[in-house]
């Protein structure tokens, strides 16, 4: 038992570590984008629209270019398991952004579907 609570706290450490700074950056910028009006949709649907066209290129620039560069490496974990995790550390803000702005942009073709319907059910409970 005491191994196995070493080895959790070890973890739970690393994960604080490792994730704490970039989850208080992303709730810090959620809570800046929720004040500002933008995740309660209140710029227009153009507006959603570039800028989900502009955050997903940057991400997925970002992103793609850490694969590259593992992939010529041929995936060494020294490499791979460490040092070039920070690209997508660093593209997953731009692409969750991009998404959310892709279906702020969309959501008035979104809402009419019915799985729309029940994922908005789902939502809700989770935040219940």
């Amino acid at each position: 038992v005491q191994n196995r609570l070493d080895h959790l706290s070890s973890s739970l450490m690393a994960l604080a570590a490792q994730y704490g700074w970039q989850l208080a950056g992303l709730m810090m910028m959620g809570a800046a984008l929720l004040r500002c009006g933008w995740l309660t949709g209140e710029f227009s649907l153009r507006h959603y629209r570039r800028c989900a066209a502009l955050l997903l290129a940057v991400g997925y620039v970002i992103a793609l270019s850490g694969v590259a560069s593992q992939w010529m490496l041929h995936w060494s974990f020294r490499w791979s398991g460490f040092y070039l995790q920070v690209p997508r550390d660093l593209a997953s803000p731009f692409i969750s952004l991009g998404y959310a702005a892709l279906i702020l942009g969309y959501w008035p073709q979104l809402a009419r579907w019915r799985l729309t319907s029940a994922i908005q059910c789902v939502g809700r409970m989770a935040l219940s």
